[in-house]
């Protein structure tokens, strides 16, 4: 069993997960009514492609002068049973965010693989599909690939090596923003 696979034994709800938090010292998420503990530690490239995405975003979104926002490792509370921390989301609906969490689904959200393996590629896909984010990308440091879903489609998911230009769908537009994660991470890009 993966060490995000721990799992304490029985179901909780949002006010049960937070006083947990609150007298226990872990990282920790609710996914559908389960704790899930002991998510390991981010790596220094995984920290920094949090950060990138997250910059690249955002500027993207000021330049643009979009409504949205972007946030990095910051609590969204999906409902009583689902509270994750994405490593990066994009709300268009800044409203929903108060001075602790995002409250309801983001249009956008990164995950970067580390350890939780299974929980980036199966426990939170379901859930972010099933709680109506549009766009879902999973970054593979390992294997240099980055997975993306688009909810809306109902399709397949697309797959894209860290050389190739990907685009964010959920800004199409006269123009959208591309990505191209080697370019991002070369040294006169920090």
């Amino acid at each position: 069993m993966d060490n995000d696979e721990a799992r304490e034994p029985k179901r909780y709800n949002d006010e049960e997960f937070y006083e947990y938090l609150d007298s226990n010292d872990v990282k920790a998420e609710l996914i559908d009514g389960f704790i899930i503990v002991d998510m390991g530690q981010p790596s220094p490239l995984h920290q920094r492609l949090s950060f990138l995405f997250t910059m690249s975003i955002y500027n993207f979104i000021k330049k643009n002068k979009k409504r949205c926002e972007a946030y990095q490792e910051t609590e969204v509370r999906f409902d009583k049973d689902n509270v994750v921390v994405p490593d990066v989301f994009v709300t268009c609906k800044p409203e929903n965010v108060d001075d602790k969490r995002m409250n309801g689904a983001p249009e956008f959200i990164i995950e970067i693989v580390s350890g939780n393996r299974f929980s980036d590629y199966a426990r939170k896909l379901n859930l972010y599909k099933e709680q109506g984010v549009r766009e879902y990308w999973i970054v593979d440091p390992k294997k240099e690939q980055v997975t993306v879903w688009f909810f809306e489609d109902e399709g397949s998911p697309y797959f894209y090596r860290f050389d190739e230009e990907i685009t964010v769908r959920m800004t199409e537009g006269s123009e959208p923003l591309t990505i191209n994660i080697k370019a991002l991470l070369a040294p006169d890009n920090t």
